[in-house]
Protein backbone atom coordinates (compact mmCIF):
# COMPACT_ATOMS: atom_id res chain seq x y z
CA UNK A 1 0.00 0.00 0.00
CA UNK A 2 1.45 3.35 -1.43
CA UNK A 3 0.19 6.41 0.57
CA UNK A 4 0.89 10.17 -1.07
CA UNK A 5 -0.15 13.03 0.68
CA UNK A 6 0.36 16.87 0.22
CA UNK A 7 0.35 19.73 2.39
CA UNK A 8 -0.77 23.00 0.78
CA UNK A 9 -0.81 26.31 1.97
CA UNK A 10 -2.82 29.34 0.50
CA UNK A 11 -3.13 33.16 0.10
CA UNK A 12 -7.07 34.06 -0.44
CA UNK A 13 -6.21 37.54 -0.75
CA UNK A 14 -9.99 38.01 -1.80
CA UNK A 15 -11.63 36.65 1.29
CA UNK A 16 -12.69 39.57 3.53
CA UNK A 17 -14.20 37.41 6.44
CA UNK A 18 -14.18 33.98 7.80
CA UNK A 19 -17.73 33.07 5.82
CA UNK A 20 -15.64 34.07 2.51
CA UNK A 21 -12.61 31.83 2.93
CA UNK A 22 -14.60 29.08 3.67
CA UNK A 23 -16.68 29.15 0.61
CA UNK A 24 -13.72 29.48 -1.33
CA UNK A 25 -12.12 26.55 0.71
CA UNK A 26 -15.12 24.68 0.51
CA UNK A 27 -15.56 25.10 -3.38
CA UNK A 28 -11.83 23.80 -3.94
CA UNK A 29 -12.41 20.92 -0.98
CA UNK A 30 -15.75 19.59 -2.45
CA UNK A 31 -13.65 19.68 -6.01
CA UNK A 32 -10.94 17.77 -5.46
CA UNK A 33 -12.89 15.01 -2.93
CA UNK A 34 -15.64 14.46 -6.02
CA UNK A 35 -12.83 14.71 -8.95
CA UNK A 36 -10.02 13.04 -7.07
CA UNK A 37 -11.08 10.68 -4.81
CA UNK A 38 -9.33 11.81 -2.41
CA UNK A 39 -9.40 12.39 1.55
CA UNK A 40 -9.00 16.56 1.58
CA UNK A 41 -9.67 18.96 4.78
CA UNK A 42 -8.30 22.38 6.29
CA UNK A 43 -6.01 21.43 8.89
CA UNK A 44 -4.50 24.28 10.51
CA UNK A 45 -5.06 28.44 9.64
CA UNK A 46 -8.95 27.54 10.47
CA UNK A 47 -9.59 31.18 12.19
CA UNK A 48 -7.35 33.41 9.64
CA UNK A 49 -9.34 35.10 6.82
CA UNK A 50 -6.74 35.48 4.08
CA UNK A 51 -4.71 32.09 4.24
CA UNK A 52 -5.21 28.49 4.68
CA UNK A 53 -3.76 24.97 4.92
CA UNK A 54 -5.62 21.82 3.23
CA UNK A 55 -4.03 18.56 3.85
CA UNK A 56 -4.99 15.73 0.89
CA UNK A 57 -3.87 12.03 0.85
CA UNK A 58 -4.47 9.39 -1.78
CA UNK A 59 -4.26 6.02 -1.34
CA UNK A 60 -2.84 3.44 -3.93
CA UNK A 61 -0.61 0.28 -4.83
CA UNK A 62 1.63 2.18 -7.26
CA UNK A 63 3.45 5.33 -6.43
CA UNK A 64 3.58 6.37 -10.00
CA UNK A 65 0.12 6.63 -9.90
CA UNK A 66 -0.16 8.15 -6.33
CA UNK A 67 2.29 11.09 -7.80
CA UNK A 68 -0.10 11.19 -10.87
CA UNK A 69 -2.74 12.00 -8.87
CA UNK A 70 -0.97 14.31 -6.39
CA UNK A 71 0.55 16.16 -8.80
CA UNK A 72 -3.05 16.78 -10.57
CA UNK A 73 -4.73 17.55 -7.79
CA UNK A 74 -1.60 20.67 -7.29
CA UNK A 75 -2.29 22.14 -10.88
CA UNK A 76 -5.90 21.93 -10.24
CA UNK A 77 -5.59 24.21 -6.94
CA UNK A 78 -3.25 26.10 -8.94
CA UNK A 79 -5.55 27.07 -11.44
CA UNK A 80 -8.23 28.31 -8.93
CA UNK A 81 -8.00 32.25 -9.51
CA UNK A 82 -9.33 32.68 -6.20
CA UNK A 83 -6.18 31.43 -4.26
CA UNK A 84 -2.08 30.94 -4.45
CA UNK A 85 -0.30 28.03 -3.73
CA UNK A 86 2.72 29.96 -1.33
CA UNK A 87 3.93 26.86 0.28
CA UNK A 88 3.57 22.76 -0.63
CA UNK A 89 4.94 19.81 0.90
CA UNK A 90 4.32 16.32 -0.89
CA UNK A 91 5.35 12.73 0.47
CA UNK A 92 4.52 9.43 -1.41
CA UNK A 93 5.62 6.57 0.93
CA UNK A 94 4.53 2.70 1.28
CA UNK A 95 2.85 1.55 4.31
CA UNK A 96 4.02 -1.54 5.97
CA UNK A 97 0.89 -4.06 5.66
CA UNK A 98 -0.28 -6.44 8.78
CA UNK A 99 -0.36 -9.64 6.96
CA UNK A 100 1.86 -11.42 9.00
CA UNK A 101 0.79 -13.73 11.99
CA UNK A 102 2.27 -10.71 14.98
CA UNK A 103 0.68 -7.65 13.70
CA UNK A 104 -3.49 -6.75 14.10
CA UNK A 105 -5.65 -7.33 10.87
CA UNK A 106 -8.64 -5.66 11.82
CA UNK A 107 -9.34 -2.86 14.59
CA UNK A 108 -10.94 -5.33 17.32
CA UNK A 109 -7.62 -7.19 17.16
CA UNK A 110 -5.42 -4.12 17.33
CA UNK A 111 -7.37 -2.97 20.50
CA UNK A 112 -7.01 -6.04 22.19
CA UNK A 113 -2.86 -6.34 21.11
CA UNK A 114 -3.48 -2.21 23.12
CA UNK A 115 -5.17 -3.57 25.77
CA UNK A 116 -2.45 -6.54 26.43
CA UNK A 117 0.75 -4.14 26.40
CA UNK A 118 -1.02 -1.91 29.11
CA UNK A 119 -1.48 -4.91 31.26
CA UNK A 120 2.06 -6.05 30.62
CA UNK A 121 2.70 -2.51 32.22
Amino acid sequence: MIVGTLLLELEIPGADSLKAKRQILRKVIDRLRARFNASVAEVANNERWKVATIGVAVVANSPSFVGEVLDKIFRAVDSVGELSITYYDRIIAPVAEYADDEGPRNLAEYERMLEEESDES
